[in-house]
């Protein structure tokens, strides 16, 4: 079960300035208010932990457009769109995401990077560098290939990693990595129902593969 501390810490993390979500929430009001929020705050993420009924508000944001860099704001391709959320559901899902982050960090390989302690991607090109120096050195052959997986977020197939019910039973990541079953149940309930608004769009519109940019 989440604890509050865990809770206040998450909140601690985020940026006071950070843009908020729908619910109009941001960081420095919480920050200011500290534990009268927390108080008031906490015995919905424990109901909800432990109903495995995660709120509909907290399972997606508004989607917004960034320009790229030296990109056309006219062009769709030369934007990228990030996921507004509640800052209340990016605190939730940070306490679970770190119960989850030891069964990432026992599973993965050593020469993976990213989201795991002391290995951020920066040590990615550090390593390939390093290789090639080496194979350089001892006059060896060797080629690198780099592969860009174009839309990786958005063609996720969730049944591969998460118990969802669209899935084979067994047959997800979560599963074969014995992660606690009713933490797999809690992120799993997470990734149903997802969905983004469009600014001066009434339209909500459901998804059912991949995430977003910014989604918690």
């Amino acid at each position: 079960m989440i604890r509050k501390d865990e809770l206040g810490r998450a909140f601690a993390a985020l940026p006071p300035c950070r843009a908020n979500g729908s619910d109009g929430i941001c960081p420095a009001i919480v920050k200011k208010v500290g534990n009268v929020f927390l108080d008031l705050f906490h015995p919905v993420v424990v109901k909800s932990s432990l109903r495995i009924n995660e709120a509909i508000q907290w399972r997606g944001g508004v989607l917004e457009h960034f320009p790229k860099p030296k990109g056309k704001t006219t062009q769709c391709s030369d934007n990228r769109e990030i996921v507004l959320a509640d800052v209340t559901a990016k605190a939730f899902h940070k306490c679970r995401r770190q119960r989850l982050k030891a069964t990432l960090e026992s599973a993965a390989r050593e020469t993976q990077m990213g989201g795991i302690s002391k290995r951020s991607t920066d040590f990615g090109s550090h390593y390939v560098r390093t290789a090639l120096d080496y194979t350089r050195s001892k006059g060896i052959t060797t080629s690198t290939i780099f592969v860009d997986v174009v839309a990786a977020f958005y063609n996720l197939k969730r049944s591969h990693i998460l118990p969802v019910p669209s899935g084979k039973p067994g047959t997800d990541i979560m599963t074969e990595q014995g992660v606690d079953p009713h933490l797999a149940a809690s992120a799993a309930a997470a990734s149903t129902a997802t969905w983004f608004a469009i600014q001066a769009s009434p339209t909500l519109t459901e998804y059912e593969k991949g995430v977003l940019p910014g989604d918690p």
